[in-house]
């Protein structure tokens, strides 16, 4: 058990430590909740009383099972390229959850604008950039917010958000609409995870496939990149740039 406890702590305990800082619980009431992850979360959205949207809104779900893939190599991969390629370009992700990778675009040197639904997800995130001392180098917004400005973004990263929506391809028309002529759209939409575990994911969506949202909406699409295999599905991340 120790050998185990310890195992967990090396690969989670520098998220554990804001955690405890921010929740002020227990840290083996976080890591137990940690440890359900994506069952936690499943539990929780079908126990609702209310719509998925005020579920989003006001869950505290996401900090815990998000905290699992804190230390997620492809992202990072994705947050350095991106600064290499960018410089100290404008990006915006949509849908930040507890911020992990908008921590690591600013790392990157990438100037960072992050939004989210969930108000315990953003309090989370405003609470991590605090404690580096981060506060000018990372805009916190709601999403709403976030969109309204036309030609804004350099950059506009999506990842496991569109699976959640009822018009993808509408918010795919948002994010063209604030892109500047030229924008990169990067994102991820496993559509076709469905079931028990996904049941935040809307089952009518299935059929859909992100290169073709993204066509549909106005972006011409550049590649895609094998993400990897989640619970036997295989998945893919998707560059389309916005032409004129």
């Amino acid at each position: 058990m120790g050998e185990e406890t310890d195992n967990f702590e090396v690969l989670h305990g520098e998220i554990l430590d804001e955690l405890v800082a921010f929740t002020g619980e227990k840290r083996a009431d976080i890591r137990a909740k940690m440890e359900e992850s994506i069952y936690r979360t499943a539990r929780l959205f079908d126990a609702r009383p209310d719509t998925p949207e005020r579920f989003y809104e006001e869950t505290d779900a996401y900090i815990y099972e998000l905290a699992c893939y804190e230390k997620d190599s492809w992202r990072n991969g994705l947050a350095e390229m991106l600064g290499k390629a960018m410089g100290d370009r404008h990006v915006l992700e949509y849908g930040c959850g507890i911020g992990s990778f908008a921590l690591m675009l600013v790392k990157a040197g990438l100037r960072v604008s992050a939004c989210d639904i969930s108000r315990v997800n953003l309090g989370f995130l405003q609470h991590r950039i605090e404690g580096r001392g981060w506060a000018d180098r990372i805009e916190v917004a709601r999403p709403d917010a976030a969109l309204r400005p036309a030609e804004h973004y350099d950059v506009i990263a999506c990842q496991h958000v569109l699976e959640h929506v009822d018009d993808p391809v509408g918010l795919l028309r948002q994010f063209h609409r604030s892109l500047v002529p030229g924008g990169l759209f990067t994102g991820i939409a496993p559509f076709d995870l469905i079931g028990p575990l996904f049941s935040e994911h809307l089952p009518e969506n299935a059929h859909l496939r992100l290169e073709d949202l993204c066509t549909e909406a106005g972006f011409q699409v550049r590649n895609t990149l094998p993400f990897g295999n989640v619970y036997g599905v295989d998945v893919v991340s998707v560059q389309a740039t916005k032409i004129g």
